[in-house]
């Protein structure tokens, strides 16, 4: 029989939930040992969400009503607080799953805004961080769904072991700053669940093909076989100045370098040289943090060109205010 916090659980799960993009999601899952699906929680087996607030069915009546459609019997349902704001969810929230002793700790994507499903967790201790570039790509890991004899992507619903570790990163350096840029048929995301028939880059003197879809690349080699997943992103994850999710459009390749046509948004957009960085990787690329710096101030400066001609006194007091601040960060790099 279940226990009492997996009725508590279901509980929220029959009751009401509004829109998951206004109020928040929720995190659904499944686990397996031994090929087993493992009924849970029970007296050997515990679940401990961290560094979230989770719902109270007796205050949001109306906040389960997607779940009344959606449920599944078999899943385990975690529910953060709703907010008009989304979930009461950290960025560090996190699962623990402990059975005998062992904790099984595991990072899914945001459940902020969105429903996350994890239907194939296969119990094994250690510490599993899921990026959401790689669970969009799930539909592609499925059991049997394969390309070019081999899964493109650490598998959600088998082998997690490359969950343990680092994200391939593609850092981002600006070239050259555009106003402008085409977008065509395949990139969008009736194609996302294929990853072949998203847009490539085919290089003939490594024979490997580039696929992108979003801020995402799919590195393929014919010779090995050998697939690898890259996160597009900036070198920084501090943002002093103006700057949004890079969404690659196109890709060339010159003088041995890849090369992407990116869409930041807020009209920032231009000719990026791409670095891919893998596990053990001996480049520094630590000059990429001081010219996102400039990158973000100059579109920032940009911003207030395009868009405050009507007011030029903010206009100008903004770009000054950016200056003195650009003149300060820039400083710290001098140390």
């Amino acid at each position: 029989m279940k226990s009492q916090l997996s009725i508590l659980f279901l509980f929220f799960c029959i009751n009401s939930f509004a829109q998951p993009g206004s109020h928040g999601g929720y995190l659904s899952f499944k686990v397996y040992k031994d090929g087993k699906l493992i009924n849970l929680p029970n007296k050997d087996w515990e679940v401990v969400p961290n560094n979230i607030i989770l719902a109270d069915s007796t205050k949001h009546t109306l906040v389960y009503a997607l779940l009344g459609e959606k449920q599944k019997s078999d899943f385990y349902y975690i529910v953060p607080e709703p907010t008009p704001v989304g979930g009461k969810v950290d960025v560090d929230f996190h699962l623990d799953i402990i059975y005998q002793g062992d904790t099984m700790r595991i990072f899914p994507p945001s459940i902020q805004f969105q429903n996350i499903e994890l239907d194939s967790i296969v119990f094994k201790k250690g510490i599993y961080k899921i990026p959401q570039h790689i669970y969009n790509l799930k539909e592609i890991s499925k059991k049997g769904k394969v390309s070019y004899d081999k899964d493109p992507v650490p598998s959600i619903y088998g082998d997690w072991d490359l969950f343990t570790r680092e994200t391939y990163k593609c850092y981002i350096e600006k070239t050259q700053d555009i106003d402008f840029e085409s977008f065509y048929g395949r990139n969008y995301s009736d194609f996302q669940n294929d990853w072949r028939n998203w847009q490539y880059l085919y290089i003939q003197n490594t024979n490997s093909n580039y696929y992108f879809y979003e801020n995402t690349i799919v590195k393929y080699i014919y010779g090995s076989r050998e697939v690898t997943v890259y996160e597009v992103k900036d070198y920084s994850n501090t943002h002093h100045f103006y700057s949004g999710t890079p969404r690659v459009s196109t890709l060339f390749y010159k003088d041995n370098n890849v090369f992407a046509i990116i869409n930041k948004g807020n009209n920032i957009r231009g000719i990026y040289k791409l670095h891919f960085i893998e596990e053990n990787s001996k480049e520094n690329l630590s000059y990429l943090e001081q010219k996102q710096v400039i990158e973000e101030y100059e579109a920032y400066i940009k911003m207030l060109e395009t868009h405050y001609n009507q007011n030029a006194p903010y206009k100008e007091s903004e770009k000054y205010r950016a200056k003195e601040r650009f003149n300060e960060i820039m400083e710290t790099f001098k140390n």
